[in-house]
């Protein structure tokens, strides 16, 4: 829900953590749906909408969470980069959707240092849908990367109950048998060169 002064001329609609809306007469206070307040001609608080101004109203419940789950949170250039030692995630802000999109790349060697997470490509991670929360993706991103190191040790030790269990560990198992099929292939060439 958002929340409107309709006494207000600017016609703007703010988040319920705005500090502006948190000056509105209780009088004059009105909630709506951001989709019903812009059909009403208001537009979004440029104060409270944004990857920076998000960050900044729930930076303690975030960084707290990070702490706690070993991951590094930073926002850099209106992105916001989340290292862990199996992954590096980050979280862009669609204005016009409000709400988040998340990316991924692989990497299983540390954590990367604040310098290389804009470096490499990313990819879309397709199996969480967007999002309006930032801490729901921090929570998608620390089971994700319990079930990677899992899947480092034995694939056939994660979870086959649930419908998205089940794909995962599927997945899990193609990319098990993809570096059995190379580590074969690699075995291969090296008898061959060496005969």
């Amino acid at each position: 829900m958002r929340v409107v002064s309709m006494q207000s001329k600017a016609k703007v609609y703010h988040r319920e953590e705005c500090r502006y809306a948190k000056k509105i007469l209780p009088k004059n206070r009105m909630q709506l749906s951001s989709e019903a307040a812009e059909k009403a001609g208001y537009h979004i608080c440029p104060y409270c909408d944004g990857m920076d101004a998000l960050f900044r109203m729930k930076k303690e419940q975030i960084l707290k969470y990070a702490r706690k789950n070993h991951m590094e949170v930073d926002l850099l250039n209106h992105v916001l980069y989340v290292r862990t030692d199996v992954g590096c995630w980050k979280m862009i802000y669609s204005m016009s959707e409000q709400r988040f999109l998340l990316y991924h790349k692989n990497y299983m060697q540390g954590v990367l240092s604040l310098d290389e997470v804009e470096e490499g490509a990313y990819h879309r991670q397709r199996d969480v849908p967007f999002s309006k929360s930032i801490e729901k993706y921090l929570f998608y991103i620390s089971k994700h990367d319990a079930a990677r190191k899992i899947e480092m040790i034995d694939y056939r030790l994660l979870p086959n109950r649930t419908k998205k269990e089940k794909r995962y560990f599927a997945s899990a198992r193609a990319r098990s048998n993809r570096r059995s099929q190379r580590r074969l292939e690699e075995l291969f060439t090296m008898i061959e060169q060496g005969a």
